[in-house]
């Protein structure tokens, strides 16, 4: 095969002297951020919601906490994430049969995404 036709492999093309080009991931510096629920610093905070009624990033746990104050729970339902910071009250835990969706709820609205969120999301 001619040398015209060979393909180079990604990534291999290399800096003169033989050396290739590295990117270093850099993890992005983001202010610390305390909880208001619980006044603990949250570690780590791609872990963690905004909540769409004060605009304060919590823990999880303590967004699991502030939506069992707001919304009880009748007998036999949980409380379960469904994802996109919304929740869900269900008559029984996602994965052991059918189950039945009483209510969402918004936790997290998209819209009015934390500052830190856009700085972590490009470092992912």
């Amino acid at each position: 095969m001619s040398s015209r036709h060979r393909r180079r492999k990604k990534g291999s093309q290399g800096l003169p002297g033989g050396e290739k080009k590295t990117s270093p991931l850099q993890k992005p510096q983001i202010e610390q951020v305390i909880c208001p629920v619980c006044n603990a610093p949250i570690q780590e905070i791609y872990l963690s919601l905004v909540d769409a009624t004060s605009g304060n990033t919590v823990h999880f746990d303590c967004a699991v906490q502030l939506i069992r104050e707001r919304e009880p729970l009748r007998e036999g339902e949980t409380l379960v994430y469904i994802g996109s910071g919304t929740f869900a009250i269900s008559d029984r835990v996602p994965g052991t049969g059918p189950f039945n969706i009483r209510k969402k709820i918004l936790f997290e609205e998209k819209e009015s995404a934390a500052p830190w969120r856009r700085r972590i999301a490009f470092s992912l």
